[in-house]
């Protein structure tokens, strides 16, 4: 909760960021940051990061996008 009351101070503001990983990495990011755990903003991101990735490579990341979209999250 903490975390998310950051997000209203006047030092939040949008940030571009530049991330370069190969895929076992990738999996390994969206292994954690997808779990219902992790907090919703980074969730958010790693749906669409996925998503990308799933359309240029779904024989890497099929398996965890189908599991995303079973899982209904």
């Amino acid at each position: 909760m903490k975390v998310e009351l950051l997000a209203l101070t006047p030092n939040a503001r949008t940030t571009e960021l530049v991330v370069s990983a190969n895929f076992r990495e990738y999996r390994h990011i969206f292994q954690v940051r997808l779990h219902a755990g992790a907090q919703w903003e980074i969730r958010a991101v790693c749906r669409e990061m996925l998503a990308i990735l799933n359309a240029q490579a779904p024989l890497a990341f099929g398996d965890l996008w189908n599991a995303w979209q079973g899982a209904g999250s």
